[in-house]
């Protein structure tokens, strides 16, 4: 009976074992204890975010403007999107990219990049720049999704005009 009382009082929480879960995984995998701690720690700290979708979104743009030059724009994908967005971009055949919805960018987008969360459509996010080669102002609308690890973009709505919606 004590021991049973014991192993009561000490249990934890699902969240609690998750994370241990993983550094014991991680312990495991890593050859020294040093490096294992300081992986585990970086990947916990993004199990529950307090970033803002307005954050999330500004640094998903930095990140993916950057990989396009370097051709790494599908590891940013994978790591910002929900496998559903992958997926569903990927079938479509499109001419221009839906993040930017252009074809080319120019280095000025991140300069005028503006995020504000929007009414309408319910729950999206309404994304703004300047595009440098025609100076009109550019719109998308994108959803995201709190998943494990962190906010996740979940749709993109291509040609989004705020004037009608």
């Amino acid at each position: 009976m004590i021991l049973l009382s014991c192993s009561q009082g000490t249990r934890k929480s699902d969240n609690q074992s998750k994370q241990a879960d993983s550094i014991k995984i991680k312990q495991d995998s890593v050859g020294s204890s040093e490096d294992s701690i300081e992986v585990v720690e970086n990947e916990l700290d993004t199990i529950v975010t307090t970033e803002s979708g307005e954050s999330f979104i500004k640094g998903f743009y930095e990140e993916y403007l950057s990989s396009i030059d370097n051709g790494t724009s599908d590891e940013v994908k994978l790591e910002f999107c929900t496998p559903e967005l992958i997926t569903k971009l990927s079938e479509n055949d499109l001419s221009y990219d839906p993040f930017i919805n252009a074809q080319d960018f120019d280095e000025s987008l991140l300069e005028t990049l503006d995020v504000k969360k929007s009414d309408a459509p319910q729950g999206y996010y309404v994304v703004s720049y300047v595009d440098g080669y025609s100076k009109k102002k550019v719109y998308i609308a994108m959803n995201i999704e709190q998943r494990e690890g962190g906010y996740k973009i979940s749709d993109v709505i291509l040609s989004y005009d705020p004037e009608k919606n």
